[in-house]
C-alpha cells in the first residue's frame, strides 16, 4: 500500500503540475486578451478623438460658409433693391421725358398751326393780295 500511495503522490503531484500549466497558460491568454482589448479600447478612443476634431472642423467651415452665404445672399438682395429703385427712377425719368417731348410736340404743332393761319392770312384764298396786308417781306414804297 506504501508503494501505491507512493504512485498516487507521484500521480497527483503530475496531476497537479499539469493544472498549474494549465492555470499559468489560461493566466497567459487572460493577460493576452486583455492587452488586446486595451489596445482595440485606445484605438477606438483615439478614432472617436480623431472624428470629434474633424467633426468640430467641419463645424466651423460648415459656419463659415453659412456666414458667407448668409453675406452673398444680403449684398445680392441690395443689389436687387438698387436695380429695382434705378430702373424705377429711370422710369420714371423716361416717362417725364416721354410727358416732355408729347408737351414739345403739341407746342410745335401749335406753333405750325398759327403759322399756317399767319400765312393763310397774307396768302388770300383768291390769288391777289389785299393793299391793306402785303407780306411781310415786301416793303411798302410810299
Amino acid at each position: 500500500m506504501a508503494g501505491e500511495m507512493e504512485k498516487d503522490k507521484t500521480s497527483l503531484g503530475d496531476d497537479m503540475r499539469r493544472v498549474e500549466a494549465h492555470n499559468l497558460a489560461l493566466e497567459e491568454k487572460i493577460q493576452d486578451g486583455q492587452a488586446a482589448l486595451n489596445r482595440t479600447v485606445l484605438e477606438k478612443d483615439t478614432r472617436i478623438e480623431a472624428l470629434m476634431l474633424e467633426k468640430g472642423q467641419l463645424e466651423g467651415e460648415l459656419s463659415q460658409a453659412e456666414r458667407r452665404l448668409a453675406e452673398q445672399a444680403q449684398q445680392y438682395q441690395q443689389t436687387i433693391e438698387e436695380l429695382t429703385r434705378a430702373q424705377s427712377m429711370e422710369a420714371s425719368a423716361l416717362q417725364m421725358e416721354h410727358e416732355c417731348a408729347v408737351k414739345l410736340n403739341q407746342e410745335k404743332d401749335f406753333e405750325i398751326a398759327e403759322l399756317k393761319r399767319e400765312r393763310s392770312r397774307w396768302r388770300p384764298t383768291t390769288g391777289t393780295r389785299t393793299k391793306c396786308c402785303p407780306p411781310p417781306w415786301q416793303a411798302r414804297r410810299s
